[in-house]
């Protein structure tokens, strides 16, 4: 069987050779992300196997999970929605911890004594939660507070906008800007690795590093617009998400809208309130989905590398968990572990679009917060039970015949089950098949769905341990008949030398272009355009035939081109007709053998020059008639004793038929010559005696 590359079978969507089995083969992660991993990760080695089992935390009404942090006992701190809400999570219970008068939350975090901070957006604070109530920490005057994040001395770091600014907050409440800038509207994202700050900002997507009272130092420059999020090692390697264009904007959109009527909840103060809130929601993640991103991994000695050329899932958080980078994506839900050299391997797809936080601070515990719908997810470590991979739909090109399905890596046949079905819609729906499970026939697994064009195939992991390394399916192309659309006959005289020279064995797949054309009297050439919906090589039989006989002669066979030249001065004036017949036998065995034929319309072979007639001499003229059978009369010229030709023209003064009178005024005792041409060249001299 050939193997045939499954990008190159997904690019063209037909088999090259319909005598042969299609053998469709999955092995590498980004043919495999092209199906639907339920509960499956997808590695990057092209490995499939059950995804980490996950357990939802919390289930919100709102659309947004903006930031997730916890305390020393590990209870989780997640701000929610539209109007400024944290919750808490802890030993599976939920409940709402606090109520922003603001708008949204979207940074959290705790400090060592296990009070929480939260930045409000678009009137900008810090509110302390304690035990005691809350209070609004600093106050400073910035429409956004971005990040939080503390030091090991306690201290409160801010990121700010629309002023960009990074501010330095004591236990005490005390304040002093460490950064500031004119030059970005944004500090987006804040990462403190041994006391060392890092930063990214917007409005020219740079990132900084603030060390040890030194000036703010430009790490990297991501020729970006904005720096979504950082994050960095152990080692002191960075990775930073960036993005083409900035976000900020869906802050000032929700804004307007509360200010318009919305609540926040749905609910507004005008009739159209929850309408518009659900309009602007579903312009952000619409918006979201679509922006660029880069995943750059910045090395100690500042050399940086875009992970993420190709991808286009929109990364939009960063964390580590047990040593390994991981990326949340929008627009498609997906988690993503990143090796150093750049190697992706999706760990999970979930059925939220957007992946906006990520947190793994809690020892073991690997949590994940979601957009649209705003949901917290804990992924454990034990795989998931339920894990099933749901293959794209696989074009055949045209109706096809199934055949094996066979798979390698760690499972045996009861460790995975197989099933598949077939329709003729691009996408799978109720007009296909039911899924079937594979037989067993013999020592292979047989497809036992009904001829179609497309195919797809599940398998369901039965052991949370099995895995599958490649996946391959067999299909046989229906054979259909090659087919010829048109047939040109070409003007008298012109030639195509030695197009059938160069013959291949497998027989013309498509039409040869035409480019050593020649001009030679007395040849025709016949062209014809065909195509094989197989796109199987092709060879053609060349026939004539004259007009009142009942038989084709033939003029060639097993040819492969699709323009034939040939002498017509060995032929019989007349009319003709060409009669051309396609076969795909070059590649198919005789019982799969079809043909296609087309005829010509009547053409005219002409070799014969025009006559002299009725000539006519007296003492001071000759009169004379120019006949031809076929083709008027193009030009008749005469030479009276020798001397240069002289075009003559008719009795009526125009040469535009079959059948001409001339009358030449000569005397007589001058030899007279008479050439006469026809439509197609054929000349005729006729000499007239003198005497």
């Amino acid at each position: 069987m050939r193997k045939i590359s499954f990008i190159i079978l997904f690019l063209t969507c037909i088999n090259l050779f319909a005598s042969d089995p299609t053998v469709v083969t999955y092995d590498k992660r980004v043919e495999f992300e092209r199906g639907t991993p339920k509960n499956v990760s997808i590695m990057d080695d092209g490995t499939i196997q059950p995804a980490p089992a996950k357990t939802m935390l919390m289930q919100t009404d709102y659309p947004f999970v903006w930031d997730i942090t916890s305390d020393k006992k590990g209870t989780l701190y997640c701000s929610a929605g539209n109007d400024g809400k944290i919750y808490t999570i802890s030993n599976g219970d939920t409940s709402l911890f606090y109520q922003s008068e603001k708008m949204v939350i979207y940074s959290l975090t705790v400090d060592s004594k296990g009070n929480v901070y939260a930045g409000t957006s678009p009137d900008g604070q810090i509110v302390k939660i304690s035990a005691q109530g809350s209070s609004v920490f600093y106050d400073p005057s910035a429409t956004y507070i971005w990040d939080l994040a503390f030091d090991a001395d306690d201290n409160l770091y801010a990121a700010t906008g629309d002023t960009a600014q990074i501010l330095k907050i004591d236990a005490n409440g005390s304040a002093e800007s460490i950064f500031t800038s004119d030059e970005h509207q944004h500090v987006r994202t804040l990462a403190i690795k041994d006391n060392t700050i890092y930063a990214g900002t917007s409005g020219e997507g740079y990132i900084y590093r603030l060390q040890g009272g030194k000036e703010p130092f430009v790490v990297y420059d991501t020729k970006m617009e904005e720096v979504l999020d950082l994050f960095v090692t152990q080692d002191n390697v960075i990775y930073a998400a960036a993005m083409d264009e900035a976000v900020m904007p869906f802050s000032g959109q929700m804004l307007e809208m509360r200010q318009s009527g919305s609540n926040g909840n749905g609910n507004a103060g005008n009739s159209n309130g929850g309408q518009d809130q659900k309009s602007v929601q579903a312009a952000i993640f619409e918006r979201l989905a679509s922006i660029p991103t880069s995943l750059f991994r910045i090395s100690q000695d500042g050399y940086a590398r875009d992970l993420w050329g190709g991808q286009d899932d929109v990364i939009q958080s960063i964390a580590s968990y047990n040593g390994d980078v991981i990326v949340g994506c929008g627009g498609n839900g997906k988690i993503y572990r990143v090796s150093p050299e750049g190697d992706l391997s999706l760990l999970y797809k979930l059925d939220e679009t957007h992946v906006t936080s990520l947190y793994s601070e809690v020892p073991a515990q690997f949590v994940v917060g979601t957009s649209n719908l705003g949901t917290v997810y804990q992924l454990e470590k034990d795989r998931a039970k339920n894990a099933v991979y749901e293959s794209d739909a696989i074009d055949s090109g045209i109706s096809a015949e199934w055949g094996i399905l066979s798979w390698d890596g760690n499972a045996s046949a009861s460790d995975v089950t197989f099933h598949t079905r077939s329709g003729n819609t691009e996408q799978p729906g109720q007009t296909w098949s039911e899924w079937s499970p594979i037989d067993k026939d013999g020592t292979v697994w047989r497809i036992a769905n009904p001829p179609a064009r497309f195919v797809q195939w599940k398998v369901k992991f039965n052991k949370p341990d099995a895995s599958l390394k490649e996946v391959k399916l067999s299909y046989l192309q229906k054979n259909l008949a090659p087919r010829i659309s048109t047939i040109y006959i070409h003007s008298p005289g012109v030639y195509y030398p030695e197009q059938d020279k160069d013959q291949d064995k497998g027989g013309l797949v498509m039409p040869k272009s035409l480019n050593n054309k020649k001009e030679q009297q007395g040849y025709r050439s016949v062209e014809w355009i065909f195509n094989d919906p197989n796109y199987d090589g092709v060879q053609f039989s060349v026939y004539f035939q004259r007009q009142g006989s009942e038989y084709w002669r033939e003029m060639e066979t097993e040819y492969q081109s699709n323009v034939y030249s040939w002498d017509t001065r060995l032929m019989a004036d007349g009319i003709y007709r060409v009669k051309v017949i396609a076969s795909d036998a070059p590649v198919n065995p005789a019982n799969r053998t079809l043909t296609g034929e087309k005829i010509s319309d009547p053409f005219i072979i002409d070799n014969t020059a025009p006559v002299v007639k009725n000539l006519d001499r007296n003492d001071a003229k000759v009169t004379f008639t120019v006949q031809d059978e076929w083709h008027h009369i193009e030009s008749v010229h005469y030479s009276i004793n020798a001397k240069d030709w002289k075009e003559i023209y008719p009795k009526d003064g125009i040469i535009d038929s079959k059948t001409e009178f001339f009358e030449l005024k000569v005397e007589r005792g001058h030899q007279v010559a008479i050439k006469a041409k026809d439509a197609i060249d054929n000349v005729h001299v006729f000499h007239v005696n003198g005497e």
